[in-house]
């Protein structure tokens, strides 16, 4: 195991959320199934954190800014591009939004918030998705970088 810190932290998310705008049934129902794929993702993204021996995101001026690559693997049909963006918004609101409560606020795990102050799309939506051949393959990969790795 290297001491070095790593230049990009990889969080990989079992399965793939349904498309949130396409929801039928109670929003209460929705907003839960939301909050369960945002807690993983938080989780799984400090657990990227500690493995690219990243330290905790601070607020600072300018913003530290990161570049974000996604890969969504999902058996078809594919979502189109306004799916697959609505699909994932819980995913990275928990693995880079920071989350604010009466009197203090939980940075995220990767980035001290998901705007783009300090988050870098790098991916575009239509290139996110790739075919998985089985539901055990689907999942979701995040790349967060320090530097533009372009």
């Amino acid at each position: 195991m290297s001491l070095l810190t790593a230049t990009s932290a990889r969080v990989v998310i079992p399965g793939v959320p349904p498309n949130w705008s396409q929801w039928r049934g109670s929003s209460i129902a929705r907003d839960r199934a939301k909050r369960e794929w945002r807690e993983l993702a938080h989780v799984l993204a400090m657990s990227a954190r500690h493995a690219a021996r990243w330290p905790p995101p601070v607020k600072c001026d300018p913003p530290a800014l990161r570049y974000l690559e996604v890969e969504a693997y999902k058996r078809r049909p594919l979502y189109d591009g306004d799916g697959v963006v609505s699909a994932l918004k819980p995913l990275v609101d928990g693995a880079l939004g920071r989350t604010t409560f009466p009197g203090w606020t939980r940075p995220g795990a990767l980035a001290w918030d998901d705007s783009p102050d300090w988050t870098g799309l790098i991916t575009a939506p239509i290139d996110m998705q790739r075919v998985a051949s089985t539901a055990a393959e689907e999942r979701v990969v995040f790349v967060v970088h320090l530097v533009d790795p372009r």
